[in-house]
């Protein structure tokens, strides 16, 4: 069983899952077991791939709310997703990332002086400002990452960072993360999302877009989620452009 005071989901997982096909594997060889014992040894491994269910079904509703997951999840974040709000839990995940790895900094942009003075923003309260600052440098990276700086389209230029990850496959699957494969499964989605065009005669969409924002025809009051969602965005293009260029040594 996964223990409540775990932090890391994921390694109690995939251990649970080892140890569940050992204990079958020694029972299964064994003929003198009965089928009643083989049976009852596929009982854990069950459960442990349940855990993997879980993990990767949190990332899915995330990534609808527009949520990149750039580092592991905690256990009682899963276990508590369908029982409170998903908003506020939302909001909880995504403080605690910025407490605990310091999500700026993980950007390594501190030579990006939009970027800073987004921070600046940020720490001053000033959502609005920060939003336009980080979509702006969300766009940069985005044209960074796939190569293709002439280029305004997002959809373009992220099949270019997924095709060159394609084509470094066996490199980067040596340089992957386990958020990686988070990543690459619903990065897409979220992207396409945020910069889907939506007529500006229109109502506003509920969701961050990025023509609304980068055409200043947003109206509506930004917040401290909205910043780290897209700072969000903007590490998570910085790590599959670095998985698009790993080079063997």
């Amino acid at each position: 069983m996964i223990e409540n005071n775990s932090t890391n989901y994921s390694e109690i997982v995939v251990s649970n899952i080892t140890q569940a096909m050992l204990q079958y594997a020694r029972i299964a060889s064994a003929f003198e077991n009965t089928p009643v014992q083989t049976f009852d040894s596929i009982i854990p491994l069950c459960s442990a791939l349940k855990g993997i269910a879980e993990e990767a079904s949190t990332v899915k509703m995330l990534s609808e709310e527009q949520i990149l997951i750039t580092h592991w999840i905690p256990y009682d974040f899963i276990k508590r997703l369908g029982h409170e709000e998903l908003d506020s839990l939302s909001k909880e995940l995504l403080e605690k990332q910025e407490a605990a790895n310091d999500l700026f900094s993980r950007c390594s942009l501190d030579k990006n002086r939009l970027f800073c003075e987004s921070v600046q923003a940020f720490n001053n309260n000033q959502y609005s400002l920060a939003v336009v600052g980080f979509t702006a440098v969300l766009d940069h990276v985005i044209s960074i990452s796939s190569g293709l700086i002439n280029s305004t389209n997002f959809k373009d230029r992220c099949n270019k960072i997924f095709k060159r990850i394609e084509a470094n496959n066996h490199n980067a699957i040596e340089n992957m993360l386990e958020t990686d494969y988070y990543l690459l499964a619903y990065y897409s989605k979220v992207i396409t999302e945020f910069s889907k065009h939506y007529k500006f005669t229109e109502n506003e969409p509920s969701q961050l877009n990025r023509n609304w924002i980068s055409h200043g025809n947003s109206q509506r009051f930004y917040s401290k989620l909205d910043c780290i969602k897209i700072a969000n965005m903007i590490l998570a293009t910085i790590r599959l452009g670095q998985l698009s260029q790993t080079n063997s040594q």
